[in-house]
């Protein structure tokens, strides 16, 4: 893949850690992180068009499902982290 220079600005401690755990490459280092970034915007791109199409077709979720989706969620993620999950 062709590469291309551009400046950035990051956290002095970011890279005092990094260098501290080894990592003398910071373009290899940035560079994963802005493929990650990019590929999980990617992701959340492709689900926002999933569920726009899903209420086109289906409608939207009634406020009351919602609700009780967002309550049953919450409790499985505090069960979750008393678990250790």
């Amino acid at each position: 893949m062709a590469k291309r220079k551009i400046t950035v600005t990051v956290d002095e401690e970011l890279v005092q850690m990094a260098h501290e755990l080894g990592e003398d490459k910071l373009s290899t280092v940035v560079n994963a992180a802005l493929a990650s970034h990019v590929e999980r915007l990617g992701r959340l791109a492709s689900l926002r068009e999933l569920l726009a199409r899903w209420d086109a077709e289906l409608g939207e979720v009634p406020r009351d499902v919602q609700e009780d989706a967002r309550a049953a969620f919450d409790e499985f993620v505090d069960q979750s982290s008393l678990q250790g999950k």
